[in-house]
């Protein structure tokens, strides 16, 4: 399920990033994401990504809680290129995502930006820094 049709960057392969995709393509309504779960038998996996960068829905972590209350494991793929406050990452460590895939392409800013364009390689680098010490200090990653 495609949470957010939106992106923050720019990726000249993507539809969102080239803002190809159909118009109306936002933030998917919790509402919805529940009615579209609930018709789901018994999910062993829910992908919550598709062409929009998923960590800009506001409900993305009642989402996650929701699926993973259906006994789901939740992959969720992002661009981590964003400012978010500290109860962020807590959040995305509270609520037991069980996969996060973050796209990283390029080892310097130089070689990043050629495709994510508007992406900050140091953001992005820092973000997993500060996401890995959190799960750290919640106990869930091996010192």
């Amino acid at each position: 399920m495609d949470p957010c049709g939106v992106c923050n960057l720019r990726c000249p392969l993507c539809p969102a990033g080239t803002s190809k995709l159909r118009p109306g393509r936002g933030e998917m309504p919790f509402e919805m994401f529940k009615a579209i779960a609930d018709k789901l038998p018994k999910p062993k996996l829910m992908a919550l990504y598709n062409w929009g960068e998923p960590f800009l829905n506001p409900h993305i972590f009642e989402m996650i809680r929701y699926a993973k209350g259906k006994s789901a494991r939740v992959r969720i793929d992002t661009n981590f290129s964003f400012v978010k406050p500290d109860d962020f990452f807590y959040s995305i460590i509270e609520t037991g995502l069980d996969f996060l895939v973050v796209s990283l392409d390029g080892a310097s800013q130089e070689t990043y930006s050629k495709y994510r364009i508007g992406g900050d390689f140091g953001l992005v680098t820092e973000n997993i820094k500060k996401l890995l010490r959190f799960d750290k200090e919640a106990g869930r990653v091996a010192p």
